[in-house]
């Protein structure tokens, strides 16, 4: 915040209206401020910061140790919760915003979040040019004047961004180029190598593969201890008596349903009437021996071993299950189930009915292991061409837990937003990142400037000078990916030119609902 009192910082020939510009610029660049997220923090401190290292051990292990996000924001939401994170999105939907330029940020931002990258730089970049521009205005630039120069500094950069594109073809069984497309993404070295080994691991060959790639938490131990498994991870156990599948020669076959393992019940509520006791005696025996049969005749392929229900599990049906050495698994999500359809094959029934061999699945096995003082469940696939794997990220914060698959999500929406097929190839567009982006900015409007004589040189000065903050150091060979890039650059002068044109900011008040009751009402005594 820059204080209270703006009157030593206004010069006294400004405009009334520069005047309130100045306040509302100071109160955006507070906003801003705040919501500034951590953005190229492999490169570490600089040393010109005031900090003076002696031994070289400490030296070398900041220029090659881990990453360290030091933006990370500490919130609570409406329903209590609490939440780590340093992601722009994630901040502005979990904090009341009641501000318009909030907003008019926070529209930006989600539009940006589409191609999962460059939110933090875009509030960083504008937070930046907010700060120069507010410093030409305080020095007298007429605001008009000044929003036509930076809609000319954007059609230039609109033009001659072109020319930082690199393109690369993308091989989602090569893990360098893998690598050298998510490191400048992802905020962890080893969250960065678990997508990648997953992505090498799975046999896709387009983009739908990625939904592919589960994540599980547990919260217990640190980030490091996290693994990548095979198959698919459930919380819990299976319902019945039979706890596991071994590995064996040959598969198991599965026989999985879209609907609870319970009678079939019409969608109305149903109504019996019975005369005596041995009208009840006989509908329960009878409801017993339908479901005896039922389970017979699912059960009648002798290599049937794992049946999988999507919701609850009726205790007579399981109870003959169990008599028949058969595990029952119930798996609550409709998304999941389809999951396991894929990587088991066979079909997926609506009903709970007998299904001949063809659309019987095939399974590995069934593992049930306890982890963190709960049971887990993984079921493996059989199929040499699975292309489902689960990432199990470990924390003992669930905050943490939760941050780490909002950056592995943001990785996988990175390649399916921005990967592109041409020539019958996969394509992604990258440019030179930790800086080098920004630099060359920086020395194209500073070479632009010499051309001009007029207020443009001031301006063009004044913008190379924000592009030039970002630090260059690129000694992990970070690349950003490009469309990101330049609409987040785009974007950010955008806002900026919408705040300098806005004279006034209004905001309505929602009309009081309460029902008060009328005076000397009864019922208030």
């Amino acid at each position: 915040m820059f204080g209270s009192s703006y009157s030593s910082l206004i010069s006294s020939k400004l405009s009334h209206s520069s005047t309130k510009l100045i306040n509302k610029t100071s109160k955006l660049l507070s906003i801003s401020k705040s919501l500034e997220t951590s953005y190229y923090n492999r490169e570490g401190l600089k040393k010109d910061e005031g900090f003076s290292i002696e031994n070289k051990d400490i030296e070398e292990y900041n220029e090659s140790g881990p990453m360290v996000n030091t933006y990370t924001k500490l919130m609570v939401n409406n329903y209590n919760n609490i939440i780590l994170s340093s992601l722009p999105t994630v901040i502005l939907n979990n904090i009341k915003l009641v501000d318009p330029l909030q907003l008019l940020i926070k529209d930006k931002v989600e539009e940006l979040d589409v191609y999962g990258d460059c939110c933090g730089y875009m509030v960083l970049l504008f937070s930046r040019l907010l700060n120069y521009s507010r410093e030409l205005v305080l020095d007298g630039l007429n605001i008009t004047q000044l929003v036509d120069i930076l809609r000319e500094v954007r059609q230039l950069l609109y033009e001659k961004c072109d020319d930082y594109k690199i393109k690369e073809i993308v091989d989602y069984k090569d893990k360098k180029i893998l690598s050298k497309i998510l490191k400048g993404v992802m905020q962890s070295e080893t969250l960065e190598n678990l997508l990648v080994e997953a992505i090498s691991r799975s046999n896709g060959k387009d983009l739908e593969f990625l939904d592919d790639i589960r994540i599980n938490k547990v919260s217990v131990g640190v980030l490091k201890d996290s693994y990548l498994m095979e198959g698919m991870v459930f919380d819990g156990e299976p319902a019945g008596t039979v706890k596991g599948l071994k590995i064996e020669n040959k598969p198991y076959r599965t026989a999985i349903y879209n609907c609870p393992l319970d009678i079939s019940r019409t969608e109305t509520k149903g109504t019996l009437l019975f005369q005596n006791a041995d009208d009840l005696e006989s509908f329960s025996t009878k409801e017993s021996t339908d479901i005896k049969s039922l389970v017979d005749k699912i059960a009648s392929n002798d290599d049937l071993r794992l049946v999988i229900v999507s919701g609850e599990t009726e205790p007579r049906h399981l109870d003959y299950f169990n008599k028949k050495n058969i595990m029952v698994f119930k798996v609550q999500s409709k998304f999941d189930i389809r999951r396991v359809r894929k990587m088991l094959g066979g079909t997926l029934s609506l009903t709970l009915n007998e299904l001949r061999d063809e659309h019987l699945g095939r399974i590995k096995g069934v593992r049930v292991y306890r982890e963190g003082g709960r049971l887990y469940t993984q079921l493996l696939p059989y199929n040499s061409d699975n292309t489902i794997h689960t990432i199990v990220l470990k924390d003992s914060l669930k905050a943490n837990t939760d941050e780490y698959e909002r950056m592995i999500d943001k990785g996988i929406r990175v390649l399916k937003k921005n990967i592109y097929e041409e020539d019958d190839m996969n394509k992604i567009l990258l440019t030179e990142g930790a800086g080098i982006f920004e630099n060359r900015i920086s020395k194209l409007l500073n070479e632009r400037s010499a051309e001009f004589k007029d207020i443009r040189k001031m301006v063009y000065n004044k913008l190379s000078l924000a592009f030039g903050e970002f630090n260059t150091n690129n000694k992990d060979k970070i690349y950003d990916i490009f469309t990101p890039k330049i609409k987040a650059t785009l974007y950010a002068i955008d806002i900026l030119c919408n705040v300098l044109l806005t004279e006034d900011i209004l905001i309505s008040k929602g009309e009081d609902m309460q029902v008060r009751p009328p005076t000397g009402n009864w019922d208030n005594h």
